[in-house]
Order: C-alpha cells, then structure tokens, then sequence
C-alpha cells in the first residue's frame, strides 16, 4: 500500500513515459520486508514458555484455556498474536487491538483498529484511558439533505457513549456501562518516539532504505524491459514480393509496406548469399543478434544486495556469513546479537498477549479472573541444524558443561525437525534418557549406566515409537535399565550353559 507516492520522477533522468512504465511494473516492498523480518519467525516456533493465569476462588485455568483457542475467527491467542499483531505492531504501531463485545453482550473477539479509523486517545505505556473513534455513520438531515450528522463511539474505563455531530453540537445518545473498569484495548507498539510523541514499528529506522529499495528496484525492472532483449539485425534484402519496387502493380506493396526491403524474420527464410568478388572479403552473417550489456543488470543486482544487508545489519546487528558464490551458508556472523533483538520483541510480545489475554478473560470471569503472565521461550533456533550440529560438536570437544551440551543438542533436534516436532520432541525425550549422552567412550562410564549405553540402542528397537512418545522420561528410564537387566543376566548364563560357543552377551559387550 501506498507504493505509487514513493515513485516519484526521477527529474532529468525520465520522461512521462518511463515514470508511468516504471509505476506500473514496479515490485512492491512486502516481499523484502518478509525477508528482513524472518528471524522473528524464531519467536513464534521457540518451545516451552509459561502461562500463569490466577483465579480468585474457584480455579477455571483449563476451561479458560479452551476459550482463548478461539479469540477470533478460530484463531488462538497465540495464533491472533502472530498472525494480527506483528503485522501490525510493523506497519501500524499507533493502530490498537481492541475487544469488540456484541450489543447483546453475548460473545466478544479481539479485533484491529487501525490509527485511521482512531479520533483521538489518551495513553498510559499500551493502556488506553479514553478513545474516540472516527465517526461509525454519517449521514445528511436537512429539507435540502445538506447537514452532516455523524455517530462516534468514546469509550473510557466507566462507559461507552455513543454520540451525536451535528457540526454545531455535539450529544450523547446512548450510554452502555463499561463492566472492564478499563478501556479494552491495548496500543500495536511499545517504543516511543521521543522527538514524535508517537508509537515507532519496530522497523523505522529501516523505512529509509526500503524507500530506496523500492526506487532502485524498480528502475532496474524497467531497464530489464528495456534493453534485455537481443536486437536483430540483417544485411538489407530486397522484399521478395515487389522485388524493391515498392508497389505491386499500382498499389502499395502489402509484404514490405512500401519500404522495398524486407525487414521481418520468418523461420523458413533463406538467405541466399552471393559469391564474394575477388577484392570483398565479408567477414560477417548476413543476419544475427546484437545482446544487451550485462554489466548494468547485474551492477544493479549487486547494489540491492548490498542495500539489504545494510538493511538486515541495521536491524539485527550482524549479517548472514557468504560464500564465494554469494549464497547464505545460515550462519550469523554474531548469533548473540540477533538473540538479543529478538529478546526485545519476546518481551513486547508477551507483555501485549498478557494485556490482551486479562481483557479476554474479564469478558468471561469479570470477577474472578485475577491476573495473567505470559512468558516466552527463548529457545530461538537461529540456525541451520548444520550449523548447530557443528557449534555443539565444538563444544563438547572442548569440555563444555553438560547443561550447555544439553541445551545445544535441543536446539539441533529443534531445528532439524523444525516442520515435525513430535520428532523433535522424540529425540529429545531418548536424549535424556540415554545415559552419559554426550559421552563417546563407554569406558568411562562407571556401572550400571555403562552397560545402559552399550545396549541402549538395542533397547530402543523393542520399543514403538508411539511408545515412545507417549512416555514420559521417568518411565522410559525405568524400561532401559529393565533390558539392561534382562541382557545381563542372559549373558551370564550363555557364558555358563551347557552349550559352548553360545556367546551372545559376549558378542554384544565386545562389539560395542
């Protein structure tokens, strides 16, 4: 929206002509915003967290969880943050999330207000203290229908009034007690501009460049459209239909148009090429293709590149690590920075959902509902899991604590199974489940976690996955170190039966 203001002419440097060609092709900016932003994609796939929700008297926590799975259209509450109020915390940060109650009082969903739609308000931090909306009805009274009456809702922590403009007074209509004792709503953004008295997304500082990106982007379209097609060239022919004479009895040649040569490629066209004289040396076709430069494109391509890490730089304080062949291996030349911005978007996240999540729920338990706390997880899974594979082989090798291992290995498995996580929770299950994990040689395992790992992955064989899965790490435990009974005693008597030769126990300790 709004991409044709930031198309301007470029003054001197195009015609009418080229602006409107240029207006018309350009590509809008919400791809590379999507880009820029992906890392936040973190936030929302992270696991763990916590919500705290207290209740005065009788605890309604489960049943108040089945209600926020739909706050609006279907969506959770985790599901409308994500989907609704970063959109909008980016592109509208002074715009609200507001609960819109049914006149009937009877059922109420969160909804999105943008700043347009909003008269004037006052604010405390996200908390609103009054609002006045843009007029909801406008309509003209009046013999001659000429007087503009507009309707407006305000709302404040006692009311809701519906009001009356008639350009000369203004009324109230209809009052509707406010039961929140608040004004049920939150603003998009938490960061203030100073200098602006107003909210800032969380990519304006950014804004200048994407401009920009949009400019250099859409003249590089138009010189594609432009110059990227070969021109063809031939050594002129007479036209095979007048034979040069332009005309065709007395009218006017219909195959050369008059011109008397023939000007148009045709795939069954022959040339028909003459000797050469002694003393004409033709060192060339008598047709082909002239190809375009390629410099300018791929220049152009070059600037929007280095436009963008400048943009990513700006935002995320690093940059993703290139090849030679200027392909993004996944790696942030400094993870920790992009960790620590995405902590400041966790927090303004969880603040809204806790805001929104109370206003919610005093809808539905006005009495009882106490307080809520939501905490997000930090698990980011920032990288490839090549990547991380690689930081957590490092790691071990060089001795790291067995909770940095722990965490490491979580976060491979997290970002390895990233489209699965029953599997990513699978593995992580049976990580803290296999003894000594981190642990290579088995040798220095003191008893009886050693045999446990020797015949671990044996043991993981007589089980299901669904077994797996549905079990929790206490009982899991509990099952591998029955087997690991089980093997041992059977070990024993192959090595005392009746029978020689009969030495499984054996074969299975040594082969490990």
């Amino acid at each position: 929206m709004g991409t044709q203001e930031y198309l301007e002419q470029i003054n001197r440097y195009e015609n009418d002509k080229q602006h409107e060609l240029r207006k018309k092709h350009a590509i809008t900016n919400p791809w590379i915003v999507s880009e820029l932003l992906r890392p936040v994609d973190n936030i929302w796939q992270a696991k763990g967290g916590d919500t705290i929700i207290k209740f005065k008297g009788e605890d309604k926590t489960e049943e108040f969880k089945e209600r926020l799975k739909d706050v609006k259209d279907g969506m959770s509450m985790r599901q409308f943050m994500k989907d609704i109020w970063f959109q909008r915390f980016i592109s509208d940060p002074n715009g609200i999330i507001f609960l819109e109650v049914a006149r009937d009082g009877s059922k109420a969903e969160l909804t999105y207000k943008s700043i347009h739609n909003i008269h004037a308000y006052d604010t405390d931090g996200v908390d609103i203290e009054w609002i006045i909306f843009e007029p909801a009805v406008e309509i003209f009274e009046g013999e001659k229908k000429d007087q503009k009456v507009s309707y407006s809702w305000v709302v404040d922590e006692q009311f809701y009034y519906y009001v009356k403009n008639d350009g000369k007074e203004v009324s109230i209509v209809e009052v509707i007690e406010n039961n929140f004792g608040m004004v049920p709503g939150v603003v998009n953004s938490t960061i203030y501009n100073t200098e602006k008295k107003i909210k800032d997304s969380f990519i304006a500082k950014q804004v200048d460049l994407l401009n920009s990106y949009l400019t250099k982007n859409s003249v590089k379209e138009i010189y594609q459209f432009l110059h990227n097609y070969p021109l063809f060239w031939m050594i002129e022919s007479l036209c095979p239909t007048c034979n040069g004479a332009r005309k065709v009895g007395n009218e006017v040649c219909g195959t050369c148009k008059g011109s008397g040569y023939s000007a148009r490629k045709d795939v069954s066209d022959v040339f028909i090429y003459p000797k050469a004289e002694v003393d004409i040396n033709r060192e060339f076709p008598p047709a082909g293709y002239i190809q375009p430069e390629v410099e300018t494109c791929a220049e152009n391509r070059t600037e929007l590149d280095w436009l963008f890490d400048k943009m990513f730089h700006s935002l995320w304080g690093t940059t993703v690590e290139k090849s030679e062949n200027e392909t993004a291996t996944g790696r942030f030349i400094d993870v920790q920075a992009v960790y620590n911005k995405l902590n400041e978007v966790a927090d303004i996240a969880q603040l809204i959902e806790a805001k929104l999540t109370l206003i919610y729920g005093k809808f539905w338990y006005l009495l009882s509902l106490d307080a809520v706390q939501i905490s997000y997880s930090r698990r980011y899974i920032a990288e490839s899991p090549d990547v991380l594979w690689l930081r957590y082989e490092d790691a071990r090798a060089k001795g790291a604590p067995t909770m940095t291992l722990n965490y490491m290995l979580e976060q491979f498995y997290y970002s390895e199974f990233a489209s699965n996580p029953t599997m990513a929770d699978y593995y992580i299950k049976l990580m803290y489940v296999e003894p000594f994990v981190h642990v290579n040689d088995a040798s220095q395992i003191p008893e009886p976690d050693k045999t446990a790992k020797l015949y671990f992955q044996d043991w993981i064989g007589t089980l299901k996955e669904e077994q797996i899965i549905k079990s929790d790490i206490k009982k899991l435990k509990s099952l591998l170190f029955e087997y690991t009974k089980t093997k041992q005693t059977n070990g024993k008597e192959n090595q005392t039966g009746s029978q020689p030769g009969n030495a499984e126990g054996n074969e299975n300790l040594s082969g490990v």
